[in-house]
């Protein structure tokens, strides 16, 4: 029961947006709505066909910058970020990180651009596409240039809402908007099995990986 819980924890934190699935017009979702929810709609299902894919590069496109401008930061911290400042980041941050130099390594992150590494995840399925048919966009809010939508799931609204934002004439999912959300969980699930933070990613980072995670780990990899 924990290891498939810290699978499915681990899967949600890369890109914890993958929960959701464009709603088929159910009740009179989707139909007759405003163009820009529409939009909305239709860059997520998107998304969705390239997540079930496994296709990072149709991916993508269909995040902000903002989004893959954090995965680039995420990797500049695994090649150089030293042991004191790896230990103070947050502790979702911190987890990404260390996956990075655990499965990753130098030479590939060394040659990754910001997109690289996003595609990365996608292609590798850190995605954990399997829980995407398990929800369903809901009713779309659209305010200038952001857009929240509901997600639905079991026929009950859950929480957080997802953010999509529009860059140039497209609408694109914000993943980093919750990711307060991913470092919640992740807080909870270490309170609930009272472990303590550093135990709780390294035990994650193994059932993952299928290896163990040395000391090292805190090294940056470019000396």
């Amino acid at each position: 029961m924990r290891k498939s819980s810290l699978l499915r924890f681990a899967a949600l934190l890369l890109l914890l947006v993958t929960r959701a699935e464009m709603l088929q017009a159910q009740g009179g979702i989707g139909s007759g709505e405003p163009p820009d929810q529409r939009a909305v709609r239709d860059s997520f299902a998107a998304y969705k066909a390239a997540l079930m894919r496994e296709d990072g590069r149709a991916a993508a496109p269909l995040v902000t910058e903002g989004t893959v401008r954090y995965y680039g930061r995420m990797r500049d911290l695994a090649l150089k970020g030293q042991e004191a400042e790896v230990k103070q980041l947050s502790a979702m941050n911190k987890f990404i990180v260390l996956r990075m130099r655990h499965q990753v390594g130098l030479e590939s992150l060394r040659n990754m651009s910001d997109e690289d590494m996003f595609v990365y995840g996608i292609d590798k399925g850190w995605t954990g596409k399997e829980s995407v048919a398990q929800a369903a966009l809901g009713k779309i809010d659209v305010t200038g240039d952001v857009a929240r939508s509901e997600v639905i799931e079991g026929g009950k609204l859950i929480a957080p809402k997802f953010t999509f934002r529009k860059e140039g004439e497209r609408w694109k999912i914000d993943l980093t908007a919750n990711f307060p959300t991913a470092e919640l969980m992740l807080k909870g699930m270490m309170k609930e099995w009272k472990m303590e933070e550093d135990a709780f990613i390294f035990e994650t980072l193994e059932i993952l990986s299928g290896k163990k995670v040395m000391p090292a780990v805190w090294q940056p990899l470019i000396k």
